[in-house]
């Protein structure tokens, strides 16, 4: 099952879809 958090992330990664943004985000990626 895909969990709401891990949409969330998705939307985000397609709006922000760069190294940077990616690097700060890595937590959420590891919990998604």
């Amino acid at each position: 099952m895909i969990l709401p958090a891990t949409l969330q992330f998705l939307k985000d990664l397609a709006a922000n879809n760069n190294r940077e943004w990616f690097s700060d985000n890595k937590d959420r990626y590891k919990a998604a």
